[in-house]
């Protein structure tokens, strides 16, 4: 399973990189890095590439990501077509490249779908990387490094925590945590420095009407079922299925949840703080498609969102890197498996309480540059749910946060 080429060392590694691979390799080859977004996690697995030198299989979960891979691959350790391929025999990816059934590859990257359907193909590879490697126990996504014989097994991501608590079976598919550098430690000298502010708004009238209402809904009932939430969410959600006072109570909850994340006077607050940074680079992050396209209509601003053609999201991508337009709209599309230009402003006008995302939000903008310093702010409605979403979300990471602002 030797590689068949020899993989150049001259990319020189930041010292925290160095201590991550030594860590690794202090765990017999077996564990999790977990380095913040724009840290160089995927110079790191190509330097592990290079240190076992053993056919590999690179496991990323979006398309977009096989291309990044294939062009860090050739860059870190001279990786070239020869040696590099993407999707396994008969995939039908966007990339249309097939790789035929016996012939031998070096490196094989393929999205964690793409390996579902080609099960008895991975024992042909002694390193498995598994990059945004939280991504790994979903139950369809496990069998893979449950069915793989690869002794070495390399996990990459910017926090490996998940909504259902399935991380923890991160340490047998994969191994344990054995290095972790967040944003902050990293700003110190890897990263821009950044600052978080807290924007706050207030919901219309006529838009408080509707929470409230939604609201009531859903914690009357709850408080008569005595479920105690978080947890008691998911018991909800069961329950709505063959209740209909809890299907109610969930469709209460969803109405106050969007009536708050949508609020109206999210789009003057976006306006407001983008006129504040006229000159530098934003990202504008929300979590629905109607509030992204509202804010891109009312203030005249590119959106992509997942039903962006492929095609028309590069070409907007491609405007921002260029600085044809410095502002760019986009939904959860942009918080992993994208490769997005250097911005030094980001703000959240909506988002969910992981982590994970506020993480990857953060890191979107704290690519260094001399003299930059990377701004986010969140854009948070006041006396409303999202307050403790916001709160819950900042928690997790342990970000600091300024004084909130009007």
């Amino acid at each position: 399973m030797t590689l068949s080429f020899s993989p150049s060392r001259t990319l020189e590694l930041r010292p925290y990189q160095v201590e991550a691979l030594a860590a690794w390799e202090s765990a017999s080859r077996r564990g999790v890095i977990v380095l913040a977004t724009g840290s160089g996690k995927t110079v790191v697995g190509a330097r592990a590439i290079a240190d076992v030198a053993e056919r590999t299989l690179i496991l990323v979960p979006t398309i977009d990501l096989l291309k990044q891979w294939e062009r860090a691959l050739q860059d870190a350790i001279g990786a070239g077509p020869d040696h590099v391929k993407l999707g396994f025999p008969g995939d039908d990816g966007s990339t249309q490249l097939r790789l035929l059934p016996w012939e031998p590859t070096d490196i094989l990257i393929s999205t964690y779908s793409g390996a579902t359907r080609h099960l008895d193909q991975l024992h042909h590879f002694g390193l498995l990387i598994f990059d945004e490697a939280h991504h790994l126990p979903a139950p369809i996504f496990k069998t893979i490094a449950e069915r793989a014989s690869a002794p070495y097994r390399l996990g990459l991501t910017a926090t490996p925590s998940r909504y259902d608590g399935a991380e923890r079976d991160l340490l047998t598919l994969i191994g344990p945590v054995v290095f972790q550098r967040d944003a902050g430690e990293l700003s110190k000298h890897y990263l821009a420095p950044h600052s978080i502010s807290r924007v706050l708004v207030d919901l219309e009238p006529d838009e408080r009407v509707l929470y409230e209402r939604g609201w009531q809904q859903y914690i009357n009932y709850v408080r008569k079922a005595r479920l105690r939430m978080p947890q008691g969410y998911s018991q909800l959600i069961k329950r709505a299925g063959r209740d209909g006072a809890a299907k109610k109570a969930l469709e209460g909850h969803r109405e106050a949840r969007e009536t708050a994340l949508s609020a109206r006077a999210k789009v003057a607050a976006v306006k407001r703080i983008l006129d504040g940074h006229p000159d530098e680079r934003a990202l504008v992050f929300c979590q629905h498609v109607a509030l992204a396209r509202r804010i891109g209509e009312r203030l005249g601003l590119p959106v992509i969102t997942h039903e962006t053609p492929r095609a028309a999201r590069a070409l907007a991508l491609d405007a921002f890197r260029d600085g044809e337009a410095p502002v760019l709209v986009a939904t959860s599309i942009l918080d992993e498996g994208v490769d997005v230009p250097d911005a030094s402003v980001g703000i959240v006008v909506s988002g969910t309480a992981q982590a994970r995302q506020f993480v990857q939000r953060l890191g979107r903008i704290m690519r260094p540059a001399p003299g930059k310093e990377a701004r986010l702010y969140e854009i948070v409605t006041r006396d409303t749910l999202e307050e403790r979403t916001a709160k819950r979300r900042r928690a997790a990471t342990n970000a600091k946060v300024s004084t909130p602002a009007r």
